[in-house]
């Protein structure tokens, strides 16, 4: 059987099926139905108040830890399954829930033969959206040892790329498998995107629609059951 670390690589490589993906982060789909609804709104976690105020970089700061923590829960011996879910809930409440549907939505139309029948993710919503979350651990897991948990630490390290109509922001992030050994090759640069999300109290918020890598074709598939994969970037 495939060792945890490799299981974690091949996350990275894109060479993991869906289903075994999300497994990885300790819940699969059931655990959506723990979770509250998807909304944007101020989020306090880490020593960051995520409000209306705060920047990409604490955003992506905060998203770090979890995913971090996410990771280390799931590879204890025996699994921290609590923490693991507190770690998921941070991530699910910093995720940019209307880009990530909207994403899904999109991509469902390019393969339906009836792309008018995917208008509304309806009941499914918050579970479709949460198979994109959950996605993003695996994704990064073979990093997490590089991941600083110090915040200004963590937040000199990374780059912005802001888009010119100030809505999308990337930060990019320099990775190791082990910083204690570091290896030119082994490097890979984070990349995580960011948006501007509307809130119920009409405020906007930067929340996390993907988390890839430059260079590596590892978007998360964001589509419903039963449509073809998406497209990697």
């Amino acid at each position: 059987m495939m060792n945890t670390k490799r299981r974690f690589r091949h996350a990275v490589t894109g060479g993991l099926a869906l289903a075994v993906v999300a497994c990885l982060t300790g819940g699969c789909q059931d655990a959506a139905d723990t979770l509250p609804p998807p909304e944007v709104k101020t989020v306090t976690a880490y020593g960051q108040t995520l409000d209306e105020s705060a920047t990409p970089q604490q955003v992506a700061y905060v998203l770090l830890r979890s995913l971090a923590e996410d990771v280390q829960a799931a590879q204890a011996k025996p699994p921290r399954r609590e923490d693991q879910k507190q770690a998921n809930l941070i991530t699910w409440s910093v995720a940019a829930p209307n880009t990530i549907e909207q994403r899904i939505l999109s991509t469902a139309r390019e393969h339906a033969k009836d792309p008018a029948r995917f208008q509304s993710l309806g009941e499914n919503r918050k579970k479709e959206i949460y198979r994109v979350v959950n996605q993003w651990a695996p994704i990064v897991a073979y990093y997490v040892a590089s991941f600083d948990q110090d915040p200004e630490t963590a937040m000199s390290r990374m780059h912005v790329r802001p888009s010119p109509n100030g809505q999308v922001t990337h930060i990019l992030y320099e990775v190791t498998p082990d910083p204690t050994r570091p290896d030119v090759d082994q490097r890979r640069t984070l990349d995580i995107e960011l948006v501007k999300e509307k809130g119920a109290d009409g405020k906007e918020y930067w929340r996390v629609a993907r988390v890839g890598y430059i260079g590596l074709g590892t978007r998360p598939t964001t589509q419903p059951a039963g449509t073809q994969p998406a497209k990697a970037e």
